[in-house]
């Protein structure tokens, strides 16, 4: 099977994935819910740091300056003062626990929420409906896991970026492979922390790489597939860009060139939201076909075979 087929495929996929959406709208609420309480939560352990007494109000730019040397060696802070680019921000030790501190109160609510969200697009793809409340109950049970792994997957990430960040630009390149290796590598964890009783974050991880090796051929060129056709959407919205611009331009309409770029935007942040949301629905639905071999409905056999190659 050529290349152009399989992405062929993906995007049949991907299609099929908005069909989900459109049938079980309140799949489109999580993305913003886990966003914007994801948000509140880090506000609220940012704002005890960034609104302690310092002597200044808070609009002054004394108050800021003092709450960044709170956060910031003084080299650091002296260097950012001067737009000194060539000394890199370093930390000091209650500063790096206070950025430690938020890195992984939003990793394990972004985890938490996730696993609320998937666990509804399961029971989306099984025929049933969709309730926000439900799922959110259910990430509850699964606190401990959902705990390990953000602890988990955060210092894996965090020592990624730290190696990536002391070594040459080959090391980087490196790194960088390695990273995208994790992110495929675990790429299946949050359904296996729904379905799985293991509380083991290196289970998680392993029982993820497997279902990958095992059927690995949808979930890399399905993404590729996804963001192709991301990008040509993009293109072609630029192409409509440029010629309303150039028609306001001719007609001298500042309005028109203002409302011209204002629907573009939308209309791009309302595509890349669609597509975010579909883009996890797909993921469940390889889930689902991988570990249980079942078809989730609207996807079809012939779609779902010959985008996997499945390996005795």
């Amino acid at each position: 099977m050529g290349f152009m087929t399989r992405l062929q495929n993906s995007w049949d996929l991907f299609t099929k994935s908005l069909t989900v959406m459109i049938a079980y709208k309140k799949l489109m609420f999580f993305p913003f819910i886990t966003f914007a309480l994801t948000t509140l939560i880090v506000i609220f352990f940012i704002a005890p740091v960034a609104l302690q007494p310092t002597g200044y109000k808070y609009t002054e730019p004394q108050h800021w300056k003092a709450i960044a040397q709170t956060i910031f060696t003084d080299n650091s802070t002296a260097a950012l003062n001067n737009h000194d680019k060539r000394h890199s921000v370093k930390l000091t030790n209650n500063g790096a626990l206070f950025v430690a501190l938020i890195y992984f109160v939003a990793m394990f609510f972004a985890t938490f929420f996730t696993v609320a969200f998937y666990s509804e697009i399961l029971y989306a793809l099984n025929g049933q409906d969709v309730e926000i409340l439900r799922g959110l109950i259910f990430a509850g049970t699964k606190i401990p896991s959902i705990l390990l792994w953000s602890l988990f997957a955060g210092l894996i990430g965090y020592l990624i970026r730290t190696l990536e960040e002391k070594v040459g630009l080959f090391g980087k390149i490196i790194f960088g492979i390695i990273g995208i290796a994790w992110s495929v590598a675990s790429i299946f964890v949050i359904p296996f922390i729904i379905t799985e009783t293991s509380l083991n974050p290196f289970h998680l991880l392993r029982q993820s790489a497997d279902t990958l090796k095992k059927t690995w051929g949808e979930s890399l060129i399905g993404y590729v597939g996804i963001q192709l056709g991301g990008i040509v959407v993009l293109i072609s919205s630029l192409v409509m860009l440029g010629g309303a611009v150039f028609i306001a331009i001719r007609l001298q309409s500042a309005s028109f060139m203002i409302t011209a770029i204002a629907l573009w935007l939308i209309g791009i942040l309302a595509f890349s939201y669609l597509t975010t949301v579909a883009n996890h629905i797909y993921r469940c639905a390889l889930y689902v076909f991988a570990v249980d071999g079942k078809i989730p409905a609207p996807f079809d056999q012939a779609a779902m075979q010959s985008a996997w190659i499945t390996k005795e």
